[in-house]
């Protein structure tokens, strides 16, 4: 169970609470993820400062663009291109983990291998199972000059569901399940993906229950009690806009906040509750807006204690699996399931 507002909390008073810390903040790094130096992205894990070896399942999180609209209002649609039906470029493959795209301001565009071939509008998300394997190409969404931010997220998949069958889905800003508390001096919540609460289901890949994505934007001088299950002991408090107070220590923006439960480390590795009782011991965190209001990207997951291999686009387990995905894409067996038509020539904007 997660339980992410005061309100809610309130109706589990007989729950079992302990206080989340501050243990370190550390910065981002700039990245250029296509290799061109003109599309540059902000990178708060992993890097030199947080590996993956101690996010994961959380692999990497890429921040692009410059947020402007209001904080806890949704942003403004741009609407599409001047110019549509241009065929997509930069057709790429993945494998092995999960990935989510976070379009919190323009819009997004999306196809791929399975046919699919879709925008989403600012405040919505694309999500994709990468599986046994996808291509797809990004980009193109935007009118000249339109306002542009937002996060990919990927994800790691547990080794018997890195060979699973792809998929990939889009949901829109009115789609996405939300919480709004600012009326009353609170934060506005969005559930993007994994567990989310007994009353709200998270935007995405709901049938993880061993991590969390939520979206916290609090306006000026707003606060929020955020409570997160025990056994999530991966917590980290991106703030990705304005400077925020996380368990009343300062977080400036662009810098990650790793939190730790009371004296025990994040990092230290429990076992999975099996019952009702257990799952419903949580620890709570207080975040502060302050006088410009902020907004933090929360992450929280039961750590996965299984090798990561990764080249560029592949994430397995083994560099034995590495190799054979490089493999299968020379010899232009990568793809296991796929649209029987060019889904290239048909992917227009």
């Amino acid at each position: 169970m997660l339980w992410l507002s005061s309100l809610v909390l309130l109706h589990y008073a007989q729950a079992t609470t302990n206080i989340l810390t501050v243990k370190r903040v550390t910065p981002s790094t700039v990245a250029t993820p296509t290799g061109d130096p003109n599309f540059k992205v902000i990178r708060p894990f992993a890097n030199q400062y947080l590996a993956d070896a101690f996010t994961n399942p959380f692999l990497m999180c890429d921040e692009w663009g410059s947020p402007v609209k209001e904080l806890g209002k949704p942003a403004i649609d741009p609407g599409p291109p001047a110019t549509t039906g241009k065929p997509h470029v930069g057709w790429h493959p993945h494998r092995g983990f999960d990935l989510l795209s976070v379009i919190k301001e323009g819009r997004g565009s999306h196809a791929d291998s399975l046919g699919n071939v879709e925008i989403v509008r600012p405040g919505g998300i694309q999500w994709m199972r990468s599986g046994s394997g996808i291509e797809h190409a990004e980009g193109g969404g935007n009118p000249e000059g339109a306002a542009k931010h937002g996060f990919q997220i990927w994800i790691n998949l547990p080794s018997h569901l890195k060979m699973s069958v792809p998929k990939y889905g889009t949901v829109q800003p009115e789609d996405i399940p939300m919480e709004d508390n600012t009326r009353i001096g609170g934060a506005m919540i969005h559930y993007l993906a994994g567990l989310g609460t007994p009353m709200i289901q998270a935007a995405s890949f709901q049938e993880r229950k061993d991590f969390t994505i939520i979206d916290v934007e609090l306006p000026r001088n707003s606060t929020q009690i955020i409570t997160i299950p025990l056994h999530f002991e991966r917590v980290i408090a991106y703030s990705y806009r304005n400077t925020c107070t996380v368990a009343g220590r300062i977080v400036q923006p662009q810098k990650a906040a790793t939190l730790t439960i009371g004296a025990i480390e994040v990092d230290a590795v429990g076992e999975q509750p099996e019952d009702d009782s257990e799952s419903s011991r949580v620890a709570t965190v207080e975040l502060e807006g302050g006088s410009n209001g902020c907004a933090i990207l929360i992450f929280a997951a039961k750590p996965m204690l299984e090798p990561i291999a990764w080249r560029g686009p592949i994430v397995m387990n083994t560099q034995a699996e590495i190799e054979q995905a490089y493999r299968d894409l020379r010899s232009g067996n990568f793809l296991k399931k796929s649209v029987g038509y060019d889904y290239r020539k048909r992917a227009l904007t």
